[in-house]
């Protein structure tokens, strides 16, 4: 009886183990990684010195571009307003989800 019970235990310990972790990171098991946030203190995804100088000091040199309006079909990542998946999906599409 007590070995049953061990193994139930064991066995449940491994159920929980791989159920998914709210938020971004090792733990998670999505298909898809968390989209970039600009302003948590994490330099990821599309994100950089233009679109985000919050998260990312990269040295990414600027651009000054006045034609990056979000909709054109182009994703301006280094130009004056830089352009983001956070800023403009449309433009700059990523393969992620949102995360808390």
């Amino acid at each position: 009886m007590r070995a049953r019970f061990v193994a139930v235990l064991t066995l449940l310990g491994l159920v929980v183990a791989t159920l998914p972790v709210g938020g971004c990171g090792d733990n998670d098991n999505s298909v898809a990684a968390c989209c970039p946030v600009c302003g948590d203190g994490v330099c990821s995804g599309d994100e950089n010195g233009c679109n985000c100088a919050r998260d990312c000091d990269d040295g990414t040199v600027c651009t000054q571009v006045i034609l990056g309006v979000c909709g054109d079909g182009s994703c301006q990542r280094t130009g004056s307003p830089a352009e983001s998946h956070e800023r403009c999906p449309a433009d700059c599409p990523l393969d992620c989800r949102p995360c808390d």
